[in-house]
């Protein structure tokens, strides 16, 4: 007896006939119980073949009219389980005590001290503000001149970050440091303006209240470094570097808002000479807390500065 081709494509409310790949199955009863063997043979022996082309209601009406056939229906789909996220705090050791890490845990037993009651802005190219523990982004209108748009798709390294500050409090994926916080995006890049980090700053210095947080995630080409390269990240630092980002900060900073920068990943000395005194606090302060990449607790470099890192006197701290 030949194999009984049956079609792939969807019937009746997603139903499918019995297919080899098991993305459904096709019920049918016969009156022959030897060709009822048969048929039961094929379709677990890999015997069923699905046939892309072939319309599912046409394979069922012939199949039906066969004189040996009883009943031939399509019956539902089994519904998979869903997938559970789970919990990777005992990853996050930077929330536990020191040395090991900042200590977030006890801050949480404060009033206030999970980020209740204020806004972090970050200043980012995109994020996915669906994400499934980020449930403070989820509908955030985005900070942008009338008329604006965001059309970045790259948003890996904003979402994470965002888990890092606002991850939601549960028992699945991470949990943030302040994840009592709102949050306010600030895109560095858009239609109209192309990239435009003190244009982000000023409008998230607009939005914002005393005692909020921008949080720049950006770096730039400094001390005629011969470029900021977009791959290797050599000669990038400091976003204030440019005049119009170094006002924005000032402004927002006269205003009670904290603003926390990036000192970059472009091992640049800011204290030399070819920096014209742009990172000399003594001639040039915007008010920001500029931070460096550094070692881990048990890296054998805890909170020392990253040989990638930007460094210099103007650079606060070498965070992890």
């Amino acid at each position: 007896m030949n194999p009984i081709l049956a079609p792939a494509t969807p019937g009746p409310s997603g139903a499918r006939p019995e297919v080899h790949s098991k993305k459904g199955r096709l019920k049918v009863l016969f009156r022959t119980g030897i060709l009822a063997v048969m048929v039961f043979m094929a379709a677990f022996t890999g015997q069923v073949r699905a046939q892309d082309a072939a319309d599912p209601c046409d394979f069922l009406a012939d199949l039906g009219g066969q004189g040996n056939v009883e009943v031939a229906e399509f019956t539902p789909l089994d519904t998979p389980d869903p997938a559970v996220t789970p919990d990777f705090t005992g990853n996050q050791g930077y929330l536990d005590p020191a040395p090991g890490g900042i200590d977030a845990q006890f801050s949480w037993t404060i009033d206030g001290g999970d980020g209740s009651g204020i806004t972090i802005y970050d200043v980012e190219r995109a994020w996915q503000q669906t994400h499934e523990d980020l449930s403070a982004a989820a509908g955030v209108t985005q900070l942008l001149d009338s008329g604006d748009s965001n059309t970045q798709g790259n948003n890996d390294h904003g979402t994470a970050v965002l888990g890092e500050l606002i991850g939601d409090d549960d028992t699945k994926g991470v949990t943030g440091i302040s994840h009592g916080a709102d949050i306010g995006l600030a895109p560095r890049i858009t239609t109209n303006l192309g990239n435009n980090v003190g244009n982000a700053l000023l409008l998230a210095a607009a939005d914002a209240s005393p005692g909020d947080v921008i949080l720049l995630e950006t770096q730039t080409s400094v001390c005629a470094e011969g470029g900021c390269n977009s791959t290797t990240q050599n000669g990038c630092g400091p976003s204030e570097w440019t005049q119009s980002v170094f006002d924005a900060t000032q402004t927002a900073v006269a205003n009670r808002i904290t603003v926390v920068a990036a000192a970059g990943n472009g091992n640049v000395d800011l204290d030399q000479e070819d920096c014209d005194g742009k990172f000399d606090r003594t001639q040039r302060d915007s008010g920001a807390i500029i931070v460096g990449a550094g070692g881990s607790a048990g890296s054998g470099n805890d909170r020392e500065r990253l040989a990638f890192s930007s460094y210099g006197s103007r650079v606060d701290v070498q965070g992890w």
